[in-house]
């Protein structure tokens, strides 16, 4: 493990002192105990509570560490009471490293940060100075180096702060670790590096500092030093909004509202957000509103949405006065205002929302709700909104210099503005040079620089760059190798995105089974989201196959419910019915007939499909009943005339199964959740039975367990 960690210090500043080696702390119940204590006195990002707090003293006490058990002596309403902290461990400064160690980080905290105004922090610095370099306890050295890094009851001296971090985190105090994270975010006494950041916060956050586990979720989301993965992210931050870090909590409630990383679930969103809400965090009481004025997970309601944002625009929340703005602009829930509504998106852009300000400046830009059009205040408002770090402010000035808008066209401007759009994130900038280089637009023709933006913007999570590039990988062109397998990853991203050219594509790949299992499904539905958009192509494509994929999903979700039953039928004395079989799943118990209380398994072998004017479908099934197995195929047909039906109509009101002579034998309605005889059958039903009744069951499980409950064998 230490080997490991040596690893991390390439690019370390080289004038760091010579340290002698802080020593892991080979006792268990002193490592619970710092950590408790770590947790209840250093982490003010996380609302106090005092089960959370309990639980990890407890543990320590459990393992017979005595002054954890001791705990409720120093909390107060808000955690551990620093005051009473420094009174209660000052006082066992004894040669016990651990009461040192904690009496000083009392000392030299105000509210868990380190402080000029605490009680004493140059004898914090003198007791954390003696803990580390004679008794080399790891904790002392971290609060040593914190101490130079913030200059606090001693000079500033940022080489010597990383050095005794990083010792702290060396002799295994992973609070050091989650600290040597935090410098290499930063670039604090050390070279910026996402890669070292997210390591050590890895380190860390596998021995339980959650801190440093909060800190992996953006990494993650972003691919800040690893490659992005939003469930990843998601993972995290429920694992801090559990530790309650509230920011996380609104952080998960914005993936729920997403479907980003999770499944899109508004209702939870609501949940988190009202969690941040009522904790003080204004982003969940916009997010509040802006489920309630979109009608996501709770009915469309937009006096609340209203109510929402006016009341945290008035205590500062920009963003809330740009969305009220577009409400009075609107008259949602309001008269209809444009001044007032122009007023309200002005003000959020003047406190900080930058989205305001580019929306301020499309209205000049367009002449939009009722504004004159005023392209020098559409330039200027771009500039701000550009200045304040908003990627899309840089694009919109770079376009209006690309299209001449209000000012002469140069590209160099153009160009300029674009580079400074996409280094911060905004992939349609990125997707605007890749094009740029390659027709050699203001610039030199270069395939290379051109491939590079349209991975840039991929990566910037724009749609349109992925699935240019996935193009260019599948044909082969602009210097790259032809890499199938790379053209559908990026399809498939472009199309997560909502690129419907990404859906086009990756529907091809899918039809014809290209690196990809082919899938019709998966074909028809990557079409049809093409196609609602406006893709020609993929209407096109989508008709041809809509049969066979609607018929392949009946036959994919065929046997998903596990609560499926079958009734004998009597709609004239309904209290005779009785239970013939449960289902569940591929799993068929059979309660009535001559099978009575044995079990039968169902599985798939094989499709067939027929063309022309009337098409069929049919799936045949394989049956066992407790290791016998049955001497025929149970036969599925589905039946869709193409020539008087819509596609979209399919799958009708019937199916149908048929028994060993060929003849349809048995039939299913849909719309009566039934199961008949055809009359032209020899089939019978067990117990003389005219007609089944199915609950909660799919055509597929009605269909085989009718057959397994009837003469038709």
């Amino acid at each position: 493990m230490r080997k490991n960690k040596k690893m991390l210090l390439v690019g370390l500043v080289a004038s760091v002192p010579m340290l002698m080696a802080a020593w892991p702390d080979t006792y268990q119940n002193r490592r619970l105990a710092i950590a408790a204590f770590q947790h209840d006195l250093l982490t003010p990002d996380l609302l106090h509570d005092s089960d959370l707090v309990g639980a990890r003293y407890q543990a320590a006490c459990a393992e017979k560490f005595t002054i954890a058990c001791q705990f409720e002596e120093w909390q107060g309403e808000a955690g551990g009471d620093v005051g009473m902290v420094e009174s209660i461990f000052a006082k066992k400064c004894t040669g016990e490293p651990l009461a040192c160690t904690v009496s000083s980080w009392a000392m030299s905290r105000v509210d868990g940060v380190i402080s000029a105004e605490a009680s004493n922090p140059t004898a914090a610095f003198r007791s954390f100075n003696k803990s580390c370099t004679k008794d080399l306890y790891a904790p002392a050295c971290t609060g040593l180096g914190e101490l130079y890094m913030a200059g606090v009851g001693t000079t500033a001296d940022e080489a010597k702060g990383v050095a005794y971090i990083l010792e702290g985190c060396e002799g295994e105090d992973w609070w050091g670790c989650y600290q040597m994270g935090e410098l290499y975010a930063a670039g604090r006494g050390v070279e910026a590096s996402a890669e070292q950041a997210f390591a050590y916060h890895e380190q860390a956050c596998s021995e339980g500092v959650v801190m440093s586990c909060i800190r992996m979720a953006p990494a993650y989301e972003n691919g800040l030093g690893v490659a992005p993965d939003i469930s990843k992210a998601a993972e995290l931050y429920g694992q801090g909004c559990s530790e309650r870090h509230i920011s996380s909590c609104y952080e998960l409630g914005r993936l729920y509202a997403d479907g980003e990383g999770v499944s899109g679930s508004p209702l939870v969103a609501l949940g988190l957000y009202q969690t941040a809400c009522e904790a003080g965090d204004l982003r969940g009481c916009y997010g509040i509103g802006t489920l309630y004025e979109l009608g996501l997970g709770v009915d469309a309601d937009a006096e609340i949405a209203l109510g929402h944002y006016n009341d945290t625009c008035e205590v500062g929340f920009a963003p809330a006065c740009t969305r009220l703005g577009w409400m009075y602009l609107g008259g949602k829930a309001v008269e209809k205002d444009r001044r007032l509504g122009l007023s309200y998106v002005n003000r959020g852009c003047r406190a900080g929302d930058l989205e305001g300000c580019v929306t301020m400046a499309e209205m000049f830009e367009d002449g939009r709700w009722g504004t004159d059009m005023n392209l020098t205040r559409a330039f200027d408002l771009y500039k701000q909104a550009c200045d304040g770090s908003s990627g899309a402010g840089c694009h919109h000035l770079g376009r209006l210099y690309d299209e001449g808008k209000g000012v002469p066209v140069n590209q160099r401007e153009a160009l300029t503005w674009y580079r400074k759009s996409c280094e911060s994130g905004y992939g349609e900038s990125c997707g605007r040079l890749a094009e740029k280089f390659r027709i050699g637009e203001g610039v030199v023709k270069s395939s290379r620089e051109s491939i590079r933006y349209l991975q840039s913007g991929c990566d910037s999570v724009y749609g349109p760059s992925c699935t240019v590039l996935g193009r260019v990988y599948e044909t082969g062109t602009q210097g790259l190798t032809q890499d199938l397998v790379q053209a559908a990853a990026l399809y498939e991203r472009s199309c997560n995105l909502q690129d419907p050219t990404g859906c086009w594509r990756l529907g091809t790949f899918y039809e014809r089974g290209v690196i990809v299992e082919q899938d019709f499904v998966a074909a028809l539905a990557a079409y049809e989201l093409a196609c609602e958009e406006g893709i020609e192509e993929a209407c096109s494509a989508a008709e041809p196959i809509a049969f066979r994929a609607r018929f392949e999903q009946i036959i994919q979700t065929g046997f998903d419910s596990d609560i499926c039953q079958v009734w004998t039928f009597d709609i004239d004395d309904p209290e005779k019915n009785r239970l013939m079989a449960e289902v569940r799943g591929d799993q068929i118990t059979l309660l009535l007939g001559r099978s009575k209380t044995k079990t039968a398994t169902i599985s798939h072998l094989r499709n067939a499909f027929s063309e022309g004017g009337q098409r069929v479908a049919a799936s045949y099934w394989a049956v066992d009943i407790e290791g016998r197995a049955w001497d025929h195929e149970i036969e599925h047909h589905e039946v869709w005339d193409a020539e008087s039906e819509s596609v979209r109509s399919f799958p009708g009101d019937e199916s149908f199964s048929k028994d060993p002579r060929g003849s349809a034998s048995l039939l299913f309605s849909r719309e009566e959740e039934t199961v008949r005889r055809n009359q032209e059958s020899r089939c019978k039903f067990d117990g003389g039975v005219t007609r089944l009744s199915t609950e909660q069951c799919s055509e597929l499980q009605a269909l085989v367990t009718a057959n397994l409950l009837s003469t038709c064998r």
